[in-house]
């Protein structure tokens, strides 16, 4: 699969089907994680995957760690499986890679941070002070109750249409600058550069 329309439609899956992944599919995946970039190439994190129906109903039974309205969580209680990144910041480099994965493997998945970490890390012997970056649920995404999901705190539908449309992000006009901070970033017609050229145009 190109990794541009990788990236372009992955997109966050709210709720999954009761499915079991294949051994050499998790391994994987995991492949795909630890093969994310680190300064130095110091890898500063852990994986653990959790793969227990029973372990996975009860860390999503514990609930989240969500204040306000507004927000559209993943009902992750069915997932296939649940992978825990430890360590340093860099582990969303390592999640991004799973989940690019996982959409080229033909399963949903989504990043999940608001949980109960004490709690998790008691259930799954997790130290103390070992620091949960993430998880990421994987499984079969149930697309149709997905586009339907709810905000949690008023269960008002949401509209959704997913993958997003274009407009539902921010246009790189929003987002860039160019050159210097406050200079706009003007999209130009195919074939033009803003740069020097130098050496010319890969051929």
């Amino acid at each position: 699969m190109d990794v541009i329309e990788a990236i372009q439609n992955r997109k966050s899956i709210r709720y999954f089907k009761l499915h079991t992944i294949p051994e050499d599919e998790v391994k994987l995946l995991l492949e795909c994680s630890r093969f994310a970039p680190s300064g130095g190439n110091r890898q500063p994190w852990e994986f653990l995957v959790v793969d227990d129906p029973e372990d996975i109903k009860a860390i999503y039974d514990y609930g989240w760690t969500i204040r306000g309205g507004g927000f559209n969580v993943c009902r992750f209680g069915e997932a296939s499986l649940l992978v825990f990144f430890l360590g340093s910041a860099e582990c969303y480099l390592a999640a991004e890679n799973l989940a690019l994965a996982a959409y080229g493997l033909g399963y949903g998945s989504c990043m999940i941070g608001a949980f109960k970490r004490g709690k998790t890390k008691a259930l799954l012997g997790i130290p103390k002070r070992t620091r949960i970056r993430l998880f990421v649920a994987v499984g079969v995404a149930d697309e149709e109750r997905s586009n339907q999901a709810v905000y949690t705190s008023t269960g008002e539908p949401v509209a959704e249409v997913l993958p997003y449309p274009p407009e539902a992000r921010k246009s790189l006009e929003d987002l860039v600058h160019h050159g210097r901070y406050g200079t706009s970033y003007v999209e130009l017609e195919p074939g033009r550069t803003r740069a020097k050229v130098v050496g010319g145009f890969r051929g």
